[in-house]
């Protein structure tokens, strides 16, 4: 059925849509697959994704069926009551890895962090995200210290939304290391499937299922980062960068896995 019939049918009353959800999508766990599928299943008029929230208040977005976008915990958890919510979580060094060569290959005029990753070495290009660094660069920390647990501990968020009301809303460079992983690891608590991209073709099956799409079948992959160097192929000193930037994603990913994985993600 295309895309046209589709939406013509669900507002004639004539198609019913999978449930109503929102999914916190960490670049670079394969979110941009399962975005494709839900524009297929709900319809695009339907659908928010990557950065779109930006665009909109929150009253509009809140009228999309399926909402997800690169948007932290403190703006998804307004939309959490009455939909399935769910996440994606990566091993934080593959994870890293492959966000460099992604923003490699992609145009560096369209963000400054295309450019500098085009304009560095990796090694180089991790030292933009050093949280100690004597001249710290807010945007690329945010982007590659611990971003997975900034993101679920409190995250991006479309600042002049009067939708947030009046919440303390803090930069990461003022948040102790601590409290982030605290919250973090509390609101992963909060979602009803937390999904792995080692784990993606049975996470997203499940997740197809629990929003009652027509289809599980397997994701087609897409943004898929250009080939690059493994971990075991990379010197020391690189290793040591990316365990420094990644200390606390770790041992989120560490703690989802074993209380997710052990029991399966349906909390």
């Amino acid at each position: 059925m295309n895309l046209w019939l589709r939406g013509a049918l669900w507002k004639a009353g004539l198609l019913t849509l999978p449930r109503r959800a929102i999914f916190l999508h960490i670049q670079k766990t394969a979110g941009s697959s399962f975005v494709r599928r839900a524009v297929m299943e709900y319809g695009p008029e339907n659908v928010i994704s990557h950065g779109d929230y930006l665009k909109m208040p929150m009253t509009e977005a809140g009228e999309k069926r399926f909402l997800s976008g690169h948007f932290g915990y403190v703006y998804a958890k307004h939309f959490m009551r009455g939909r399935f919510s769910f996440t994606f979580l990566r091993d934080p060094r593959e994870r890293l890895l492959s966000f460099y060569n992604f923003c490699r290959s992609r145009d560096p005029n369209e963000y400054p962090v295309n450019a500098l990753a085009r304009d560095n070495s990796l090694e180089d290009f991790l030292k933009l995200g050093r949280y100690d660094a004597a001249r710290p660069n807010p945007d690329m920390i945010t982007r590659l210290w611990n971003n997975q647990v900034w993101l679920l501990a409190q995250g991006w968020y479309r600042p002049d939304d009067p939708g947030l009301g009046r919440e303390r809303l803090r930069h990461i460079l003022a948040i102790d290391p601590d409290e982030l992983l605290m919250l973090a690891l509390k609101h992963i608590r909060k979602f009803d499937y937390v999904g792995f991209l080692e784990d993606y073709e049975a996470d997203s099956q499940a997740i197809l299922r629990e929003l009652g799409c027509r289809s599980t079948d397997a994701l087609a992959a897409v943004n898929i980062s250009p080939k690059r160097s493994k971990l075991t192929e990379l010197p020391r000193s690189t290793l040591d960068l990316l365990d420094e930037l990644t200390q606390l994603d770790r041992q989120l990913y560490e703690f989802s896995w074993s209380r997710f994985k052990s029991r399966g993600s349906i909390l």
